[in-house]
């Protein structure tokens, strides 16, 4: 157990937690949605900017109640399995974003990164993001891993949530997009 507690990849973790036909609910009700192109924050110069190449994103309530009971069901599962692995009492996170929905067509990826989010916290919530939620909701795509570390795929399934800490120490990305269509969820909890 002691060696486990040292292996930063061991704090990151998949929660099977939505049923697959709400994630048939989601992707088709996000059909009827107008996304924009993602941007991110760059602190220094105080913009937000894009590569050219984002992928899309809508901010806006689909299935809010059911995908926020999802993550809450999943988070729980986390810092239970958390607290044993570590055999230190954990508490929950204060409060989550709404969830962001992604969605990626062919040719879309996302470069490495790590979550430090300025766009979740901008308004009457105020934090710092410690937990990072990632749901997948379909599985009608090509490509598209998630990749953690450079080099670590993680193998999801729709109906899947990937729990891992919002730190610098988690660079995280998506690969290219081949066939299809790939949509997702995020929210960050702090």
């Amino acid at each position: 157990m002691l060696n486990d507690r040292f292996d930063i990849r061991n704090y990151s973790r998949i929660y099977n937690t939505i049923d697959t036909e709400l994630c048939d609910k989601v992707v088709n009700e996000l059909a009827n949605v107008e996304f924009e192109s993602h941007k991110w924050h760059v602190p220094v110069s105080n913009i937000n900017k894009d590569n050219g190449n984002e992928f899309d994103v809508y901010g806006g309530n689909v299935c809010q109640h059911e995908i926020t009971e999802s993550i809450g069901k999943a988070v729980r599962s986390y810092m239970t399995d958390m607290q044993k692995m570590t055999g230190i009492r954990l508490e929950l996170p204060y409060g989550f974003s709404y969830p962001r929905y992604n969605m990626m067509s062919e040719g879309h990826d996302m470069n490495f990164h790590y979550d430090h989010i300025y766009s979740a916290y901008t308004g009457d919530t105020r934090g710092i993001p410690v937990l990072t939620v990632l749901g997948l909701l379909s599985n009608n795509h090509q490509g598209g891993e998630f990749v953690m570390f450079e080099d670590n795929i993680i193998e999801m399934s729709k109906g899947d949530i990937l729990i891992w800490p919002s730190l610098f120490m988690y660079p995280h990305g998506v690969k290219k997009v081949t066939q299809g269509t790939r949509h997702t969820f995020v929210a960050w909890g702090s």
